[in-house]
């Protein structure tokens, strides 16, 4: 009984435990909020017996853990490939679901790599992509070295609009974490890269507001309580100060280490519902 009680105090002051309240307004869009008395007073009778709190992971594996019940190989239809690069060769898990031609959008997974359980998640993305009539691609850019990253990404696009189904004119990064920072750098330097999605990352070393005027139409993710948010208001800024199209997902009171599973993939799908719609698919 004693080891039970200090298990629950333990919990409900742990981190890893933290909850927060979901709630969805009239027009069906879900919010996220970490207290009860942020619920607009229309919508609490959704929440007042807080059955509806949803549980926050510290640890991103739990997403994918999650994800591996829910995988079925059946559905696989990945193809590997290898870039030569120097001595190097990075490795291309390449989506493509055949036909006439179609868009193609490269990967670009977080700091965590794309290995073992995260292979997971990252295959997820990419097969919802393919699901939509699009070529997707996981790049495993840290086959390379950490100063060659950026060229090699600029090599898979190459690669990527020469794919025999490939439509050059529809070409899209999309970057997760470290990824993200990644594509910002590729997409401010390269014409043939026209959309962009950033998720939970920070700005490249150096990069400029004349920068963000190059990059293609941009959909950014972010909470508003992790670093990323900094990002995104001075990047939001120099877009607007540019006139430049982009669209994004604010996820307010919610940090990089603590967003709610289904919010998690409710940020890809908004990701996917992006691409599809500026590919005009």
């Amino acid at each position: 009984m004693i080891l039970l009680i200090i298990f629950m105090i333990l919990c409900h002051v742990s981190p890893s435990c933290a909850e927060v309240i979901k709630f969805v307004d009239e027009d069906g869009v879900p919010h996220y909020v970490s207290e009860f008395k942020s619920v607009p007073d229309k919508y609490k009778p959704q929440v007042e017996n807080r059955r509806r709190v949803v549980p926050l992971y510290n640890n991103p594996d739990k997403y994918d853990k999650t994800l591996r019940a829910m995988f079925d190989p059946r559905r696989s239809s990945k193809k590997e490939h290898f870039l030569k690069f120097g001595n190097q060769k990075l490795a291309l898990d390449v989506y493509n679901p055949g036909g006439g031609k179609c868009p193609v959008v490269i990967i670009l997974h977080g700091s965590s790599g794309i290995e073992g359980d995260r292979a997971v998640r990252y295959k997820r993305f990419a097969e919802e992509l393919q699901q939509e009539g699009i070529i997707a691609i996981n790049a495993h850019y840290f086959d390379v070295e950490k100063k060659f990253r950026i060229q090699a990404i600029t090599k898979v696009v190459s690669y990527a609009r020469n794919i025999v189904n490939a439509d050059k004119r529809k070409l899209g990064l999309v970057g997760y974490s470290l990824g993200g920072t990644i594509a910002m750098s590729v997409a401010s330097r390269d014409s043939r890269v026209k959309l962009l999605a950033l998720s939970s990352c920070v700005l490249p070393e150096g990069f400029s507001r004349e920068d963000s005027w190059i990059l293609p139409t941009t959909f950014m993710v972010a909470g508003t309580e992790e670093d990323a948010f900094d990002t995104y208001e001075k990047l939001s800024g120099w877009l607007r100060e540019a006139d430049k199209p982009f669209e994004s997902k604010i996820n307010e009171g919610i940090g990089r280490d603590d967003i709610p599973v289904d919010m998690f993939w409710e940020n890809w799908s908004g990701i996917v519902k992006f691409c599809v719609k500026n590919f005009q698919l």
